[in-house]
């Protein structure tokens, strides 16, 4: 998704690039603006820009060790198989309720060396996914001053749909949202325990009807993922959902022989 910076954000990224590496910098830039850029974006506003940081290189491997715990990372390897990074992302994001973006998982995949086995060479027909498409128009410069209110603030009960395609929230100041599927179970069902997670029985994350969203544990909505149990219908993958179950006590049972 393009993105043209704007002077004030341009401002923004020189006034607070020192000390910082571009994932806490790409999350303080969309806290400040309401935006959902991925790492890639600012970093590609820095090297265009030319704008130099004085981040401390061992403090940043140090960031990227601490980036994912043991269960992510398992996650990761048990999923990257057949899935582009865009995909395991999804999965990732979903499965864990974080908001992670796809350059994050790439760079996992590399520094790992994991690969998902997909055949991704263009093939003569296919479509550019962005042709027709039109970039975004330019803004008016202003002088960024600190302390102000960024000009697209948005208030709290705000609505947006977020780069994985996401209804999400803002439940708080400064820049708290939440997913929109989430708020909407728990208005009609109560409070989601840990280890439980909410999906869209027909894959539609527009669907927000109570009727189409299902509550699973984790370990359930790791297998429907595997296994390709989550479908087009509600009432499919409910069925699925009961599938999964079997699935678990049939390795259960092969673990204790």
């Amino acid at each position: 998704m393009t993105h043209r910076f704007t002077d004030i954000e341009v401002d923004f990224i020189k006034e607070n690039i020192k000390g910082k590496n571009t994932y806490e910098l790409t999350e303080m830039f969309n806290e400040q603006f309401d935006t959902d850029l991925i790492r890639n974006q600012i970093r590609s506003c820095i090297k265009n820009r030319k704008i130099t940081s004085d981040i401390d290189k061992k403090n940043l491997s140090e960031f990227h060790k601490k980036t994912y715990t043991e269960e992510q990372e398992q996650f990761i390897r048990n999923n990257v198989n057949g899935k582009s990074s865009r995909e395991l992302t999804a999965i990732f994001n979903e499965y864990f309720e974080l908001n992670f973006d796809v350059s994050q998982l790439r760079a996992y995949k590399k520094n790992h060396a994991l690969k998902s086995n997909l055949d991704l060479r263009f093939k003569k027909g296919n479509i550019p996914y962005s042709k027709g498409k039109k970039g975004t128009k330019g803004w008016v410069s202003t002088q960024f001053k600190k302390g102000n209110m960024p000009y697209n603030h948005l208030p709290v009960g705000s609505e947006r749909i977020n780069v994985d395609g996401y209804h999400v929230v803002k439940i708080a100041e400064p820049n708290k949202w939440r997913f929109k599927h989430l708020l909407v179970w728990e208005e009609h069902k109560g409070k989601i325990l840990k280890g439980y997670a909410v999906i869209f029985g027909d894959k539609n994350r527009d669907n927000l009807d109570i009727d189409n969203l299902i509550l699973v544990t984790k370990k359930q909505l790791l297998i429907l993922i595997r296994n390709k149990l989550i479908q087009g219908h509600s009432d499919l993958t409910k069925t699925g959902v009961i599938i999964a179950d079997l699935y678990q006590k049939i390795s259960e049972r092969k673990s204790k022989t």
